[in-house]
């Protein structure tokens, strides 16, 4: 295995051509200015555009790379690979040709992102596929044409499940709305991070959830405007966020100036009780939306210790066509309470154990971070819908405490959390691996687990039974209890609406 590696590291460093060099160069340069200023090849920056848009152009498959082959991992609806039933999930794709008579390019060993750019095109032309299929143990080699199509990836939007609890004798339902990141695809009948969980919301209300449930762990971030927005569903009109620097854009000749960019819809589109999942996986955008809900008291935040710590706008300049782009660092976003996100994160109210609660998940261990700041609170006393349908509860300390306390017990007692506390104890230790070289010279390899021989082996989960999963993780879980007892808190009284000292 690691003879192989180095072969096909090898492979990989002769084929590189000089753009590659060049652009290995220019990102190299790039990134001692601070983390996030790097220019991104055409390939990534084509990458980036499609998980901003959640849209591409192609047959319909997921691919993965795997000993050397292109492997087909999920087949997305809307594309012909599903839809012809002529690509399954595992086969191996060895050749490509486009058109009806282009001569067929040999793909095995080839690097996954160019194979990516034989498979894509415009819609309604036409590509060629060489397979090869193990089925009930036999091997069948085919070939396959398919016509390209605008693909919606679904599976990478936001979307919605439900709990029901029993709670001190009462029914609780909690919503679950997972954002996987804040796209934002501005074609028209594009879709949009906003108008994807005000459906959401919608279906939640019809449903008649009784507590809703933001799950941002995991989600880095996207479009700036979105998580403005996105904050906005959840409180009245104000300041969610204010940026500095060449972001502001508001007097070029005051460099400290700032611009606050505000939620301009009074309407509230969940009033109800909220809570907000985070990990220090989620950034940017997340801490956007985290943080402005933390700063009003309309959430509580949980899962994490802190969230990543990136408080930092980039703006993305397009070069010619085919070099790709530049993204550069241009401003610190604050949020509604004067604090940057950076280094310090949005901090959570109630902690649960985590593996990734550790220094090298965050901003501040990159080389050439920005040193944060802070600057005066802008709390917006419109944000608090005091009549009608619009009213929420101000969620406060003591409240917190006492969620807090009921989380506590349940976690202490918890198999699943049991679990992740080996696990945090486990990457604290690292271990080292030795590894024989005279064993792999013999073609073994002591370190080899025979689950890890029989990997081919297995099958490929679907959405239906990654979301199943999902569901029962321990985080997501704890998320929902605290959800229900928030319910259960905010019933026996009525709190008030608008805060004392908010404009702290």
């Amino acid at each position: 295995h690691v003879l192989k590696g180095y072969e096909r590291f090898l492979k990989h460093v002769h084929k590189l051509k000089a753009r590659d060099v060049l652009g290995s160069y220019l990102d190299t340069f790039a990134s001692a200015l601070d983390p996030h200023t790097n220019y991104m090849p055409a390939e990534v920056n084509e990458d980036f555009e499609i998980s901003m848009k959640l849209a591409l152009e192609g047959i319909g498959a997921s691919l993965g790379w795997k000993n050397g082959f292109t492997v087909v991992e999920t087949l997305l609806p809307g594309g012909a690979a599903l839809s012809t039933g002529l690509v399954k999930r595992k086969d191996k794709i060895i050749g490509v040709a486009q058109g009806k008579d282009g001569p067929f390019t040999d793909v095995i060993e080839m690097e996954l992102r160019d194979v990516i750019k034989l498979i894509r095109g415009p819609k309604g032309t036409l590509v060629r596929l060489k397979l090869v299929r193990r089925e009930k143990g036999q091997v069948q080699r085919l070939e396959v044409s398919l016509n390209r199509a605008k693909i919606i990836l679904e599976e990478q939007a936001a979307f919605i499940s439900y709990f029901e609890q029993d709670v001190s004798g009462r029914k609780i339902k909690v919503a679950m709305l997972n954002l996987p990141s804040f796209y934002d695809d501005q074609t028209k009948d594009g879709k949009s991070a906003t108008n994807d969980l005000k459906r959401l919301i919608a279906e939640a209300l019809k449903n008649k959830a009784d507590a809703l449930v933001l799950d941002l762990s995991n989600n880095g971030g996207g479009s700036l405007n979105d998580a403005v927005e996105v904050a906005g569903l959840f409180f009245g009109t104000g300041g969610v966020v204010r940026v500095g620097g060449r972001a502001a854009l508001v007097n070029e000749k005051n460099p400290k100036a700032y611009q606050t960019l505000e939620d301009q819809d009074p309407h509230v589109q969940w009033p109800g009780p909220l809570v907000v999942l985070t990990n220090r996986a989620s950034a940017s955008a997340s801490e956007i939306v985290s943080g402005a809900l933390q700063d009003y008291r309309r959430a509580v935040v949980v899962g994490g210790d802190h969230t990543y710590g990136k408080g930092t706008v980039q703006s993305i300049e397009q070069l010619e066509p085919g070099l790709g782009a530049i993204k550069t660092t241009i401003g610190m976003f604050f949020t509604a309470g004067g604090f940057t996100t950076q280094y310090r994160g949005v901090p959570g109210d109630i902690v649960f154990p985590s593996v990734l609660a550790q220094d090298i998940y965050s901003e501040k261990k990159l080389d050439y971070s920005l040193p944060p700041k802070k600057i005066d609170s802008f709390v917006s006393s419109t944000a608090y819908s005091l009549i009608g349908p619009d009213q929420w509860h101000v969620v406060n300390k003591e409240m917190i405490d006492h969620l807090s306390q009921k989380s506590m017990q349940r976690i202490k007692t918890s198999k699943d959390f049991d679990k992740i506390r080996t696990d945090i104890a486990k990457s604290k230790k690292k271990p080292q691996t030795l590894i024989s070289i005279a064993a792999i010279l013999k073609g073994k390899d002591p370190n080899a687990t025979k689950a890890e021989e029989e990997e081919d082996d297995k099958p490929i989960p679907t959405r239906e039974e990654r979301i199943k999963e999902y569901l029962k993780r321990a985080e997501i879980v704890e998320a929902v209890n605290i959800a229900s007892d928030l319910v259960v808190e905010l019933t026996p009284r009525d709190q008030p609406r608008t805060p004392s000292g908010s404009q702290k």
